[in-house]
C-alpha cells in the first residue's frame, strides 16, 4: 500500500478515535484530512473540464534536413488550476528532436516527447519542440496524453485527447547543375514558347509526298483514290509540357525487394527536376509506378501550370511507397495519347528493363523530346537508341537547397 493510500484511509478513523477518546486535536486532524481528501477528490474529477489541448507545427511542410517546431498549446478555461502536469506526445523516429531541454522516450517505431509544467486558472500555456527531418515522408504527430493530479497528488488522473497533426517532409531538392546537368539547358531542350511541333492527333489536311516523310505520315486511302502518294498535314502544337516518368523499381524483380539508396536518389532527382521545370514555366506532371499509402493505383499527376501543382508533386513524392503498382511501361502506354506531341519527357530511373527502353525509344521516334536520367552508377541500361542519358550518381552528395 502506498503512502498516498494511507492518507486516504487515515482521515475518518482519526475522527472516530478522537471523538471516542475525547481528544479534540486528533479529531481536528482527522477532520482536516477528511475534508482535504474530499476536496482533492472533487478537484480531480474536474481536472479536465474546460481544458483544451491543441497540437500544430510552425511549418506543416519542410524540406529534407530542415528544422521546424511542434507547438503544443494548452488552455485552462476554469477556476481550478492544474498544479502539476505531464504531457506526452508521440511522433515518428524519423524526426529528430533537437531541443536539449525536452525529454524523449524512444520505442521501436515511435518516440514519446515528455513535457512538464503547470497551468493556473484561466491561463494559456504553450511548449515548443524543435525537430529536424531525417527522411522524407508524411509523419503523424498524435496521441497526446495529459497526466495530472489534485494539489496534494492524492488522485492522479490522465486523459488522452483526440488531437493530431502531421508534418510533410519533402525529398531532398538539389540544383540541377550540382547534379552535373548543363547550366543553360539542363535537359538539352529548347523551351522557347514559339517553337511549334506537329501533333499527329490533329490532322489538318493532305499534301503530296516529299522525300523524308515517314511511313506513318502517309494516308494510304487518299493515296489509293488519287493515284499519288499523299502525306498527312498535322496542326502545330506549341507544347510546353514536361512529364517526369519515374520508375521506382530498383531491381529486376519486385519480389527481390528494393535498394533504398537508389530509390531515395531517384525520388530526389524527380523532385529536383520538377522544381526546376516549375520555375522554368513548364506545365509539369509526374507519372510513377508506385502509389501513396492507402491507394491501389499508380501515381499520376497530369501536367499542369496550377500554382499548387508543384506542392502536389512534392507531397506525393514525400509519401510514395516502394510497393510497385504494375510496370511503368503500362502506365506510360495508358498516358501517352493524352500528352501533346513535342512535350518533354524525362525518365528518371535506376533500373530500365527492355520493355521500358523500347517504349522510351518509341516515344522519341514519334516526336516527343525524351531524355533519361540515370540514378545508379552500377546499373547497365538497355539500348535507348538516340535518347540522351544523364548519369548523376557521382554528383548526388551535394548539399540540398530549398526553393
Amino acid at each position: 500500500m502506498s503512502f498516498r493510500s494511507l492518507w486516504v484511509l487515515l482521515g475518518i478513523p482519526l475522527v472516530v478515535v478522537g471523538l471516542a477518546a475525547d481528544v479534540p486535536i486528533i479529531t481536528g486532524i482527522g477532520l482536516i484530512i477528511t475534508v482535504a481528501i474530499a476536496l482533492s477528490r472533487l478537484w480531480s474529477r474536474r481536472l479536465f473540464n474546460r481544458l483544451n489541448l491543441n497540437i500544430t507545427t510552425i511549418n506543416s511542410r519542410i524540406y529534407h534536413e530542415e528544422e521546424t517546431h511542434i507547438l503544443v498549446e494548452l488552455e485552462n478555461r476554469k477556476f481550478l488550476p492544474l498544479p502539476w502536469l505531464r504531457i506526452t506526445v508521440q511522433l515518428s523516429n524519423e524526426l529528430e528532436v533537437i531541443s536539449d531541454s525536452i525529454r524523449t522516450i524512444t520505442g521501436d517505431l515511435y518516440q514519446t516527447v515528455v513535457l512538464r509544467g503547470s497551468i493556473g486558472w484561466y491561463e494559456k500555456k504553450s511548449w515548443k519542440v524543435a525537430v529536424a527531418s531525417k527522411h522524407r515522408g508524411n509523419f503523424r504527430i498524435d496521441s497526446p496524453v495529459i497526466h495530472t493530479s489534485d494539489l496534494f497528488g492524492l488522485f492522479p488522473r490522465k486523459q488522452q485527447f483526440d488531437v493530431r497533426t502531421s508534418l510533410i517532409v519533402y525529398p531532398k531538392i538539389i540544383e540541377l547543375n550540382d547534379l552535373g546537368f548543363h547550366a543553360d539547358r539542363p535537359l538539352g531542350e529548347n523551351k522557347g514558347r514559339n517553337q511549334l511541333f506537329e501533333d499527329p492527333l490533329r490532322i489538318s489536311g493532305l499534301r503530296d509526298y516529299e522525300p523524308g516523310d515517314s511511313l506513318r505520315r502517309i494516308d494510304w486511302k487518299a493515296t489509293a483514290r488519287r493515284g499519288e502518294i499523299q502525306s498527312k498535314v498535322y496542326d502545330p502544337s506549341a507544347a510546353q509540357h514536361l512529364y517526369v516518368f519515374m520508375n521506382i523499381d530498383t531491381l529486376s524483380h519486385s519480389w527481390e525487394g528494393f535498394l533504398p539508396e537508389h530509390l531515395e536518389r531517384t525520388i530526389s532527382v524527380a523532385a529536383s527536376i520538377s522544381v526546376w521545370a516549375t520555375n522554368s514555366k513548364f506545365a509539369v506532371g509526374l507519372l510513377a509506378n508506385g502509389s501513396l499509402l492507402g491507394s491501389d493505383r499508380p501515381l499520376r499527376l497530369p501536367p499542369s501550370r496550377s500554382k499548387v501543382q508543384i506542392i502536389k508533386i512534392l507531397e506525393s513524392l514525400a509519401a510514395i511507397q516502394p510497393l510497385t503498382m504494375g510496370t511503368l511501361t503500362g502506365s506510360i502506354r495508358r498516358e501517352v495519347g493524352r500528352l501533346p506531341i513535342g512535350s518533354t519527357i524525362v525518365l528518371v530511373a535506376s533500373h530500365v528493363p527492355e520493355e521500358l527502353a523500347s517504349e522510351i525509344r518509341y516515344l522519341k521516334n514519334i516526336g516527343y523530346r525524351v531524355s533519361m536520367v540515370s540514378t545508379s552508377a552500377e546499373t547497365t541500361f538497355k539500348d535507348l537508341g538516340t535518347v540522351p542519358i544523364q548519369a548523376i550518381g557521382e554528383h548526388f552528395k551535394q548539399e540540398p537547397i530549398t526553393t
